[in-house]
């Protein structure tokens, strides 16, 4: 291949991976693993995000918003499946998964509120049409989802999530 091209970091596994187009179809290739987790930086990286800054966008932010603060690392992950008309939270440990403790079986009840919540502001996206499966989880105790490059505000957690041990 002549030049540079793009090339694209998973998240996850830190794979780079690169897509050219052979000239009938798109192919792409493994290039190789990174030993450390690749910096997403959307802001200049000294730019400081202040408490303050942080409390006054998430006062007035809708849901499904652009997050204004795309550089704050993400912490974990979870997923969301409807069963029954309830959604249910997950996050994957090693051997399997760990479903989200709501307000009726959380010890620590505002965690179980923060579930609650976060399982309504889901139905809440779902009936705007967007369809997600997958939310990370960043240092700020903000619910965010991909979207075409870019994380999308979901909601702040008070307290966090509680899942059992």
């Amino acid at each position: 291949r002549k030049g540079s091209g793009s090339f694209k970091v998973t998240p996850q596994c830190n794979y780079v991976l690169v897509l050219f187009h052979d000239g009938e179809e798109w192919i792409t290739k493994f290039v190789c693993k990174l030993k450390n987790q690749f910096e997403y930086r959307i802001t200049d990286p000294e730019e400081s995000i202040s408490d303050g800054d942080v409390k006054e966008w998430i006062k007035n932010a809708a849901l499904g918003e652009e997050y204004k603060f795309q550089s704050v690392p993400i912490e974990y992950s979870v997923r969301c499946k409807i069963r029954m008309g309830n959604i249910i939270i997950t996050k994957k440990i090693r051997g399997g998964v760990v479903f989200a403790r709501t307000e009726e079986n959380a010890e620590d009840q505002l965690m179980g509120k923060d579930a609650d919540s976060l399982a309504g502001w889901i139905k809440k996206l779902k009936k705007q049409g967007v369809s997600v499966s997958k939310f990370e989880i960043n240092k700020k105790g903000h619910v965010l989802y991909r979207q075409r490059g870019s994380f999308h505000f979901v909601y702040a957690l008070i307290k966090g999530l509680e899942f059992p041990d």
